[in-house]
């Protein structure tokens, strides 16, 4: 089996209906090294961690090092940024500002069966569009963080914007006012995602985020309008 035949099978693992495989998945050094590439880039080293636990996957003893370096990574990563995250919403709650947590941690305490199979990169925060502006400074004052992308004119990312992207040390903050870019993101009721939000436990708090019909929206939005190629 190549790489991208064994990508897609690691992204199915826990998928409800999932086909039965006949055999095991075993591969070459070579095709190895290509599926430890596509890991990172479509952030699924969780999923390998969990398919090589379940023998979807068997790795050589070589292989099953990488896997454990790579999984131990991006999880002790995932542990950060969760600490972060705790002290982002210290902040907003701080001044005023409702927000819902979406994406990676909310998928992962949500959407997974273990949060350690949706690994992630950033934190991405939904702030209503009217306190943009107050969410940003916050963010970059209380955390010493470092506003990437000024803006073109006061007031443009608030009316026109899809997020903000604030750099606290080597962690990213995307501060979101809607879920998709111009023009697709104007036609979305922000205002009515916050009115029937979901949550998840986390440290000692509740963390608000998307519904789950919501997280669909997201999701639909993040994967027609996210990365070129799509991850």
């Amino acid at each position: 089996m190549n790489a991208d035949a064994a990508l897609r099978a690691i992204a199915s693992v826990g998928l409800p209906g999932r086909p039965a495989r006949d055999r095991p998945i075993e591969l070459d050094d070579r095709s190895w090294n290509d599926l430890a590439a596509a890991m990172v880039n479509h952030r699924l080293a969780g999923l390998l961690a969990r398919a090589t636990a379940d023998s979807t996957i068997i790795p050589n003893q070589q292989q099953r090092a990488r896997v454990d370096a790579m999984a131990g990574l991006w999880l002790s990563h995932a542990l950060q940024m969760e600490r972060l995250l705790l002290r982002v919403l210290d902040v907003l709650d701080g001044v005023n500002v409702e927000c819902l947590v979406i994406k990676g941690p909310a998928l992962a305490h949500t959407i997974y069966e273990d949060p350690s199979h949706r690994v992630f990169g950033d934190l991405d925060i939904l702030v209503r569009g009217s306190s943009l502006s107050t969410a940003r400074k916050a963010l970059v004052g209380e955390l010493d963080g470092d506003d990437v992308l000024p803006e073109i004119r006061p007031g443009f990312d608030t009316e026109f914007g899809k997020d903000v992207l604030i750099r606290v040390q080597q962690a990213e903050i995307d501060l979101h006012r809607t879920l998709a870019p111009v023009p697709f993101g104007l036609r979305i009721p922000v205002d009515e995602l916050f009115v029937q939000p979901a949550s998840f436990p986390l440290g000692n708090r509740q963390i608000w985020t998307l519904s789950r019909s919501a997280t669909l929206l997201q999701t639909c939005c993040n994967a027609a309008l996210g990365d070129v190629p799509p991850r």
